[in-house]
């Protein structure tokens, strides 16, 4: 046997142990019973080791050990090693011998509740890239007076076949749907429409499944019941199951969609993407409304990004027949493969080409000026193209 296996070895006893104190907790503790049907039905070893775990204490209450005889010690033996220790300890040892045994991946613990729903039905969803959309987890809110924005929604419009995923913290909004083209249709009232929330770590469980496995997900359906708001959802992930959560009704996220008609695209010449998205990538900002002006103008094919007293240009794929601007936060565009943007001509939230979603809609910081040096750029603008008239 070589180290490397003695390691693995050594880990799945761990591991098996691990699973026996935590099943013995779920089956003998009421409150970490409720605590793994809010959240899901999953822990990871890290919700358990973490400092002030409320998973630790809740297991730790109901794991028979007494320090003064040892009562309840366990041991792991395999080949010439020995290892005894207070139950409680395994899910650090198992940690620490999982990083020795090269094991990749997260350790969970999952515990399955009977779901006293009337089952609807299930329906497979294929996440085309669920790398892109595993970032949709940078777009929800960290938000204790909103717990329900805090989550990933599944939207399932059973009549016309629609599936969305949402995320939103109130200052910008992704979307991930099968259907691109209706995300701003409102949906009928006479539609068939479920909904459903997942946490924000349940939602990387549910990409990287897909992501691993090559594969689509199956969605179980279950009714609403008593006095809740939306349905419940379990995700099939292979021998895991994943259940969404009960926080509260979600924003109707369609009412708030933009009107494309007071909007105009402005789209970056292909060749100066990347330049632009690299740019933007190295800038430094400290603050959440540390801003960057993004600006046209009319008859340039140039699109200008302002940061304090520095102003770096890139091109459009066409010239542009009006001036706008918009002034969004550092940050957040950092974190965008952004290729274009639909400009408000009005005011309003400025939606963002984003190769990492089907829409992303950004709202614009409030202060600071939105098209620098307005009247110099259209002057330059309109003296070149009459210079290259007369050329002409």
């Amino acid at each position: 046997m070589t180290d490397l296996q003695k390691d693995q070895a050594i880990y799945n006893e761990m591991l098996q142990i691990a699973n026996e104190v935590f099943n013995n907790a779920t089956e003998n503790n009421e409150n970490l019973r409720e605590y793994m049907n809010e959240n899901g039905g999953v822990v990871s070893i890290n919700d358990i080791t973490k400092a002030h775990s409320k998973v630790y204490f809740m297991i730790d209450h109901v794991t028979e050990f007494n320090e003064f005889t040892e009562e309840g010690m366990r041991t792991v033996t395999v080949d010439t090693f020995t290892c005894s220790f207070p139950p409680m300890q395994v899910f650090t040892l198992v940690k620490y011998w999982k990083s020795l045994a090269k094991v990749k991946g997260d350790i969970t613990f999952t515990y399955e509740e009977e779901i006293n729903r009337e089952f609807v039905g299930s329906i497979e969803v294929r996440l085309e890239n669920a790398a892109n959309a595993k970032l949709l987890a940078n777009s929800v809110a960290n938000d204790e007076l909103r717990p329900n924005m805090n989550n990933v929604l599944l939207e399932i419009n059973a009549t016309s076949g629609d599936i969305y995923f949402v995320a939103c913290d109130g200052k910008e909004m992704a979307i991930i749907s099968n259907s691109p083209a209706d995300i701003c249709k409102p949906n009928e009232s006479t539609d068939m429409v479920f909904q459903a929330l997942f946490s924000k770590a349940d939602w990387k469980r549910i990409c990287d499944y897909a992501r691993k496995q090559k594969s689509s997900v199956c969605f179980e359906i279950y009714k609403r019941g008593g006095d809740e708001c939306m349905e419940t959802m379990v995700a099939v992930l292979g021998d895991m199951k994943v259940k969404s959560q009960q926080i509260g009704r979600y924003p109707n996220w369609k009412a708030v969609m933009p009107d494309f008609s007071t909007m105009r695209h402005f789209a970056l010449a292909d060749e100066d993407v990347q330049s632009a998205q690299k740019w933007l990538s190295k800038v430094k900002a400290y603050w959440d409304d540390d801003g960057v002006a993004v600006s046209v103008y009319k008859g340039s094919d140039t699109i200008y990004f302002d940061i304090d007293n520095a102003t770096t240009t890139f091109r459009l794929s066409r010239p542009s027949d009006i001036t706008l601007g918009t002034r969004l936060s550092i940050k957040r565009m950092k974190t965008k493969k952004f290729s274009g943007f639909w400009l408000p001509k009005f005011g309003g939230a400025t939606i963002v080409d984003d190769a990492n979603c089907d829409l992303m809609m950004v709202m614009p910081l409030v202060e600071g000026e939105r098209t620098p040096n307005k009247e110099d750029r259209e002057v330059v603008c309109e003296t070149a193209m009459i210079a290259e008239m007369q050329v002409a």
